[in-house]
């Protein structure tokens, strides 16, 4: 990415300018709920393992996570999720369990954004796919008009990620589209799968 020139621009509040890989995704949504009931899905990290994505490598869908929760206490309200709050949580999948901070960024009615990166290595078999920090990502929710929403989602894997991490670019479109149509309210599991 550096060799392209591209630079993560500061809203995203990424430290290091090292970026081996990103992913960003786009979509609006209609939703006639207001930010809070939206925050509230976000916050709900138990409902993460209802989450489908279609796995390129293994041609089919499965689950996001097997399990996931906030580390030391219930699943968070809207109250909860204030400008300058973070919080951690878990997810458990087939490298093991990895906490990440959430982090509120700004909130107002009418936008969201909501940053999170990885607090514990992330495993691959017995290998270090990313180091603590090392992948993160920034979703962007804001009120177009009533009832439209739009969404916007960067991941990337940046320094302390290994070459492990960058095999498949279509694993992070999919992972993300199936975050995207969470938070929308659409089947995880609709087909077409986005990057097959």
């Amino acid at each position: 990415m550096r060799k392209a020139g591209w630079r993560p621009p500061a809203c995203l509040n990424w430290t290091s300018e090292r970026t081996r890989l990103a992913v960003a995704l786009a979509g609006e949504f209609r939703f006639a709920g207001t930010v809070d009931d939206l925050l509230v899905r976000l916050g709900a990290f138990s409902t993460y393992r209802s989450i489908r994505y279609w796995s390129a490598s293994r041609h089919g869908w499965q689950h996001l996570v097997s399990d996931a929760g906030r580390v030391g206490g219930p699943d968070l309200g809207a109250s909860d999720l204030v400008a300058g709050s973070s919080f951690d949580y878990f997810e458990n999948d087939r490298a093991g369990r990895t906490v990440y901070r959430l982090k509120v960024l700004e909130r107002t009615p009418e936008r969201v954004v909501l940053a999170s990166e990885n607090v514990t290595p992330i495993r691959a078999a017995l290998l270090t796919a990313f180091d603590p920090g090392a992948l993160q990502s920034v979703t962007f929710l804001d009120r177009r008009s009533p009832g439209l929403w739009s969404y916007y989602q960067i991941i990337r894997a940046g320094h302390g990620a290994s070459s492990l991490a960058l095999g498949s670019e279509a694993s992070y479109v999919n992972r993300s589209a199936a975050l995207y149509r969470y938070v929308a309210g659409i089947p995880t599991d609709r087909d077409p799968p986005v990057a097959p």
